[in-house]
């Protein structure tokens, strides 16, 4: 399975959202604790707790011992490797391959969503930048020029959810398995720092995989995502905001869409703009249409199509 993301992809979202994208150049990412799968997080967790359990099984002591502390570690709210990263605090942007999904426009009810279709060849270009760090820079060098590195910025690239449980289970035994040869490794050649090092490999890429692995019942959904869930304890915290969905509080953050010269865009990459079905289908045609006028985006207009899907919500 090719973990990375190859095709074009959609961001569905409500309204609001897709206002504040347009306008703002500005996407959220939401907490996955409170999206649409309860089992969010511990779906991967689960089956690496599971593999763990098999893999002690006729192991040298120093290898339990071992397996046992990377099993604590995952019990943590963040790993121990050289890329610190949460299990508390994971967010995503969801984006889909499938245009026109019933799957996820159910989520939307009677009112209609829209998904935003962006180009892959010329999005991944692109950079997502926390928007408190990106304005804080901006201010900070507005009179300079010069190209300028940020923080807390990664590529317009997502990374497609893993459905298949044997998938997620040859992932995982391949990353421990690879962490208990490194330790083994370097204990034969008298290496103090073998635990340290193999529990650092073994935390960074499990803190990494585990958000992209989600039950099989969802795989219609055909989710890619780019996820946030690193902590740095030399910069300030990550700035979280609230909005309601479904009745409950979501946590989400803000990230900004700028160029390799981390400068704003005058235009998104957007290729298409898919309006889904509902009662008021047609007049949100028209309003998209009307608010992407009025913000001098009129070539957008016409990339604006409705869902062909017959679906209202009782």
């Amino acid at each position: 399975m090719n973990l990375i993301n190859v095709e074009d992809v959609y961001h569905y979202t409500d309204v609001n959202g897709f206002i504040s994208i347009i306008q703002n150049k500005e996407f959220w990412l939401s907490h996955i604790r409170f999206m649409n799968d309860r089992e969010e997080y511990l779906e991967g967790y689960g089956r690496c707790k599971s593999i763990i359990e098999k893999l002690k099984l006729g192991r040298e002591v120093h290898e339990i011992n071992f397996l046992n502390k990377v099993m604590d570690k995952l019990n943590s709210e963040k790993s121990s490797g050289f890329f610190t990263r949460s299990s508390k605090d994971v967010f995503s942007l969801s984006l889909s391959t499938k245009r026109d999904s019933l799957d996820l426009w159910r989520g939307y009810g009677r009112n209609s969503g829209i998904a935003i279709g962006f180009d892959r060849q010329t999005s991944t270009d692109l950079v997502l930048i926390r928007k408190e760090d990106y304005e804080s820079v901006k201010e900070r060098h507005k009179s300079d020029s010069r190209k300028k590195t940020l923080p807390n910025s990664k590529l317009f690239v997502a990374n497609n959810v893993i459905y298949e449980d044997d998938v997620k289970d040859k992932i995982l035994l391949s990353i421990l398995e690879i962490s208990l040869e490194r330790l083994n490794f370097l204990r034969d050649k008298k290496d103090e720092t073998a635990e340290i090092s193999a529990m650092t490999y073994a935390t960074d890429v499990l803190f990494e995989i585990i958000p992209y692995m989600k039950n099989k019942g969802f795989e219609n959904e055909a989710e890619c995502r780019i996820v946030e869930n690193s902590i740095s304890d030399t910069q300030k915290p990550i700035e979280i905001f609230y909005r309601e969905r479904n009745g409950i509080i979501l946590p989400y953050i803000k990230y900004v869409l700028v160029d390799r010269n981390y400068k704003t865009l005058k235009n998104l990459p957007i290729k298409e703009i898919v309006v889904g079905p509902g009662l008021n289908q047609k007049d949100v045609i028209e309003s998209v249409k009307y608010f992407l006028d009025k913000q001098g985006l009129e070539g957008l207009t016409e990339k604006v199509v409705g869902s062909k899907i017959p679906y209202i919500a009782n």
